[in-house]
């Protein structure tokens, strides 16, 4: 946090306040995530099945709470649904603490071309959101609004820019209201 914060200082793009942080230029803010984010590392599997992807994505929480469920978020397509709803979603995104095997859930292994599932025990802890009322009610909470962003700008297809665009814009406007918060 502190060496994002210090690069977003440099470039002008953040300042101190005596309140906190305070960012100067949200879309530039935005861009230097998409640019410069790694990514989630960690273990990632490739999943397909026929179901809708928001189907497939509770079928694979469904599993994964079968067990020890540990953290879990929902990312990429069917997390921007929920945020700021613009496609069918085409892709689930599924972060949690460990993996499972998803055959019993109606799906199988596939290749990043035709694969309607990632499966991703991440190593970068800033994917989980902070605690919220939906998590304390058992709901499987969405990733970190920025996660959600980049999972959705690097999904595969020809029209990626206008749902990153409709997203960034929707959390633009959040922050706006909720005077700098990222609350989703």
């Amino acid at each position: 946090m502190s060496q994002a914060l210090a690069a977003l200082t440099e470039q002008g793009l953040a300042d101190r306040t005596p309140a906190g942080w305070d960012v100067t230029d949200i879309d530039a803010v935005f861009d230097w995530w998409l640019n410069s984010y790694p990514g989630p590392g960690g273990l990632r599997t490739l999943w397909y099945g026929l179901e809708p992807p928001v189907q497939q994505a509770e079928a694979a929480i469904s599993l994964l709470t079968s067990g020890d469920p540990g953290r879990m978020a929902i990312s990429g397509d069917v997390a921007a649904d929920r945020v700021a709803p613009w496609r069918a979603p085409r892709r689930a995104v599924v972060y949690a603490q460990s993996g499972v095997d998803l055959t019993s859930a109606g799906l199988t292994p596939a290749d990043e071309e035709d694969a309607t599932v990632e499966l991703i025990v991440p190593k970068d802890p800033g994917v989980w959101p902070r605690p919220t009322a939906a998590e304390a009610s058992g709901s499987v909470p969405l990733a970190d609004p920025l996660q959600i962003l980049w999972d959705v700008a690097r999904a595969p297809g020809p029209d990626i820019d206008e749902p990153v665009r409709h997203l960034r814009r929707t959390l633009r406007d959040r922050r706006q209201r909720a005077s700098g918060s990222w609350a989703a």
